[in-house]
């Protein structure tokens, strides 16, 4: 699950669950959260190392945030799922100058 935290202004994920897998980039795996004010880009579909590793995955149900020294690979279960999770993050990154690849 994927939730936004106003408190400290954080995307917070629970790890692997029924909805959704997670594939974690440069950083320790039991991190929980990225602050918003870190994401520099959302990529869509299989764009990164990790995901690219990841076997046969449908791009249509992946998507990555990028920050400066992580990224966090998620694959979802269906391409509206994912469609569900990026308009998400666009409302909430829409003051910010992130790109959406």
């Amino acid at each position: 699950m994927i939730k936004f935290n106003e408190d400290d202004n954080t995307i917070e994920w629970i790890g692997v669950e029924r909805r959704f897998s997670t594939f974690f980039g440069s950083k320790s795996d039991s991190a929980s959260s990225i602050s918003i004010d870190d994401i520099t880009e959302v990529r869509k579909g299989v764009q990164t190392d990790v995901l690219s590793k990841g076997g046969l995955l449908d791009p249509g149900c992946c998507l990555s945030i990028i920050t400066a020294d992580r990224t966090l690979d998620l694959v979802v279960e269906t391409v509206s799922e994912r469609s569900k999770v990026i308009a998400g993050l666009q409302g909430i990154l829409s003051a910010k100058a992130v790109k959406f690849i």
